[in-house]
């Protein structure tokens, strides 16, 4: 469908402009295709009840209409089956596999520990492990407006998006907790030793790339979010973050 891919094209360029996603959201209601018919109503559900966003009581029928589109959606698995034809969870995925909540117009869909949100009935948030985003970076990003990729076995490490006026920004941010550390050279948990430390305060450290096109932002994503994050290695040094422990 040309326009349907013209118009996607315009929302990828302009990732804050809703004008673009209404004119999506009416074009793949009125599909024959139940999949992009199903696209269209949670994309015209989002960006409803997203106008609704700051309003602390709401009477407005509206918004319950758009409320109740994308819940039909969601409760029918089609946000899941996006997240899982990037490559995300099991192969085929079953009901058992996935769930889903929202808030307003913030739909967060679960396969294992993985999670998808959708915001504006698009999906705008990632949160997997590293080797995961390495893996489906390309799709994601060809496929929907990302925003932001926590990264969950690097805790701290988030991926961003941008539109600039000339350029795309692929940026990764790694924030850490203070610590104290042993003059013995060990890290010691706040309060458990009485010998002398040296405390680290909090750091927060954010290295850039810039792309000169959306296209080439998706084609190297994988490779450019490898190299920031080899570059914050070495600056982090032994402030690595270590993955979270699992749970038993």
């Amino acid at each position: 469908m040309t326009d349907r891919n013209t118009i996607l094209a315009t929302v990828f360029e302009n990732p804050t402009d809703d004008t673009a996603r209404l004119v999506l959201a009416d074009l793949l209601r009125e599909s024959d295709v139940p999949e992009e018919q199903a696209l269209g109503r949670f994309l015209w559900g989002g960006i409803t009840a997203a106008a609704y966003r700051d309003d602390d009581l709401i009477d407005d029928r509206l918004f319950y209409t758009a409320q109740a589109e994308f819940a039909a959606v969601a409760s029918a698995g089609f946000p899941a089956q996006w997240l899982a034809s990037l490559g995300i969870g099991p192969s085929p995925l079953t009901k058992r596999d996935w769930s889903w909540d929202n808030t307003r117009d913030r739909v967060t869909v679960r396969i294992g520990d993985a999670l998808g949100t959708f915001t504006r009935g698009m999906l705008a948030e990632l949160s997997l492990t590293l080797g995961e985003w390495y893996a489906v970076a390309p799709k994601s990003l060809a496929s929907w407006p990302l925003e932001q990729v926590a990264i969950r076995d690097v805790p701290g490490l988030v991926f961003t998006f941008e539109k600039n006026a000339d350029d795309w920004l692929l940026a990764a941010q790694l924030k850490v907790p203070g610590r104290r550390v042993s003059l013995l050279g060990s890290v010691i948990p706040s309060g458990v030793s009485s010998s002398a430390m040296l405390v680290d305060g909090p750091a927060d450290w954010r290295i850039e790339a810039r792309l000169p096109s959306r296209a080439l932002l998706v084609a190297d994503s994988a490779s450019t979010s490898a190299s920031l994050v080899a570059d914050l290695r070495e600056v982090a040094g032994d402030r690595w973050p270590s993955p979270p422990r699992k749970r038993r």
